[in-house]
């Protein structure tokens, strides 16, 4: 944990921990170093419980089924790319009503 309260500065935000279970989600404004880790492990946590769910399914499925993702906007916290590796298809939701119409 000593090494973790160094690079993060968690003496200078009061923020110094000593067991992992301390270590908060970071919501709203947040201490750089944690939200910066907590960014960067995001997009693999997502992809992994995704691939998860897909090696669940296969063997399941019916031949001919696909597995397909529902994507809609473009949230920057994750790489959409990755997030549809192991899909047969990628969707994208688009509610022509909304106004914002990006291609």
């Amino acid at each position: 944990m000593e090494n973790l309260n160094a690079r993060w500065t968690t003496s200078y935000w009061s923020q110094t921990y000593s067991a992992w279970e301390q270590i908060p989600i970071p919501i709203g404004n947040h201490n750089p170093g944690l939200m910066l880790a907590f960014k960067q492990s995001l997009p693999r946590a997502i992809a992994n419980t995704k691939g998860l769910q897909v090696d669940l399914l296969r063997p399941h499925l019916i031949a001919g089924a696909w597995i397909t993702h529902n994507f809609m906007g473009w949230y920057d916290g994750y790489d959409h790319y990755r997030m549809a590796e192991d899909l047969d298809i990628a969707a994208w939701d688009w509610y022509v009503g909304t106004g914002h119409h990006d291609y």
